[in-house]
């Protein structure tokens, strides 16, 4: 019942479109002559006019159009930055994890077998969950200081195997990567948890001092303390990859009593082009979502994120509307003193039987053809300098490498918005005076 309702109103919906297309088109055709006239009139002012003020005009219009895309796309492109380190960085392109009343992932094996002999599946990396503290500088702790110590969570992994789904090795600041020699001697620090590198520096007093590759740090998990070597400090721009510890995964199964089928999560790297729902559909078709969750990037994404990206996409918007605001005062400002200066020439126009439509076109066609030649302008700077230049060079951002988001539908769209404001602009000003009495125009009254 609910689906014929909608149906229903989308059908009158339709019906007033297309009755208001065939009214406009009725209009244009009725009026063709006018608009010949109209457009002649246009273009003898536009050749007339001052050309610094037709420059300035469409300045305006190319600074109000790179507001509207730049500022929108840079506030969405922060967050954009954050969900492609998500991505590249910590969930692939599909995240198979323990179901939620669930440690552990249950069947594992079975699982990355299937992953392991699946031809769309370029890499995968299991990986082991735990949790401790970790300590530095003990050594030289004195009786009244307080331990420079702070509680972690720790992920194992397989060196090889996640360096080829996450290329976490690229992002090895200090030091180097692990290999699986070093099970029980070194461990990776993620930066959120370093001073050197944390935003929080100088604010959490438990974030690890004077630690670089090379320093020996204690880690407690459960009754047990070993000391290791430091091998290299992680520096990506990911909450969940910053604040852990990466042990061999080896040693993290011994550590937590963990057996090798005891994975917590797996991350899935797919081949180009592979739709991760079409993965995430066989390893169903297998059962296995009655052992794990599994979920396409999408659906894993953390909420926050998404909510993020929501909030700082609406700001956007609603910074780059002041700039419409801007030039929508600013069109209706000159063309209105436009019109003022030029209502001698209106009266005559009216009075030599130059219909009202036809010089009130004229106007909006200037405006319209500003806004145009700005926009065009616009969208070249744009997709021509600043979006290769920032995607080559993101902006650094605390939380994650800003990109900037243009998207050319929407831009499409709003390309439309500022035209109809340049209409509404154009329109209402050059109606002002042409309603007036066209004797008084005449004679300047």
């Amino acid at each position: 019942m609910i689906n014929q309702i909608f149906s229903f109103v989308g059908y009158i919906l339709l019906g007033l479109f297309m009755y208001f297309l065939l009214g406009l088109f009725w209009f244009l055709y009725k009026n063709i002559l006018s608009i010949k006239v109209g457009y002649f009139l246009a273009i003898k002012a536009i050749k007339r006019s001052n050309k610094m003020m037709t420059l300035a005009i469409i300045a305006v219009m190319t600074a109000t159009f790179l507001a509207l895309i730049v500022i929108s796309g840079v506030m969405s492109g922060l967050i954009e930055g954050s969900i492609i380190s998500f991505r590249e960085k910590d969930l692939g392109d599909l995240v198979i994890s323990s179901l939620d009343n669930k440690t552990v992932i249950l069947n594992s094996s079975a699982i990355i077998n299937v992953l392991k002999n699946d031809p769309d599946v370029l890499g995968y990396t299991p990986r082991y969950s735990g949790s401790g503290s970790i300590e530095a500088n003990w050594k030289t702790l004195k009786s009244n200081d307080v331990a420079n110590k702070r509680d972690v969570s720790f992920f194992g992994i397989n060196p090889d195997l996640e360096d080829s789904v996450t290329h976490l090795s690229e992002n090895v600041k200090e030091g180097t990567w692990l290999t699986k020699e070093d099970a029980s001697k070194y461990v990776l620090l993620g930066k959120d948890i370093v001073e050197k590198y944390s935003v929080a520096s100088g604010v959490d007093p438990t974030l690890l001092r004077n630690v670089e590759p090379g320093a020996k740090v204690r880690i407690t998990v459960g009754s047990t303390t070993n000391e290791y070597t430091v091998k290299g400090i992680l520096v990506v721009k990911n909450q969940d990859i910053g604040q852990k510890v990466f042990f061999v995964d080896s040693e993290l199964e011994r550590l937590s009593n963990l057996l090798p089928q005891d994975v917590s999560m797996i991350a899935v790297k797919l081949k180009t082009g592979i739709d991760p729902k079409s993965v995430k559909a066989t390893l169903i078709a297998n059962g296995f979502d009655q052992y794990a969750k599994i979920q396409t990037f999408e659906e894993g994404t953390p909420s926050f994120v998404n909510q993020m990206k929501e909030l700082f996409g609406v700001m956007g918007t609603m910074f780059g509307s002041v700039g419409i605001v801007v030039a929508a005062i600013t069109l209706f400002i000159v063309i209105f003193i436009n019109a003022i200066t030029r209502r001698k020439q209106i009266g005559i126009l009216k009075g030599i039987g130059i219909n009202s439509f036809a010089i009130e076109f004229s106007y909006v066609f200037q405006a319209v053809l500003y806004t145009s030649i700005g926009c065009l302008l616009g969208a070249f700077i744009v997709f021509a300098f600043i979006k290769p230049i920032i995607d080559a060079h993101p902006i650094d951002f605390p939380f994650s490498d800003g990109i900037i988001v243009v998207d050319p539908t929407t831009t499409l769209i709003r390309v439309g918005i500022l035209l109809v404001i340049a209409i509404i602009a154009g329109y209402f000003p050059a109606r002002m005076i042409v309603k007036r009495n066209t004797l008084d125009a005449i004679l300047g009254r």
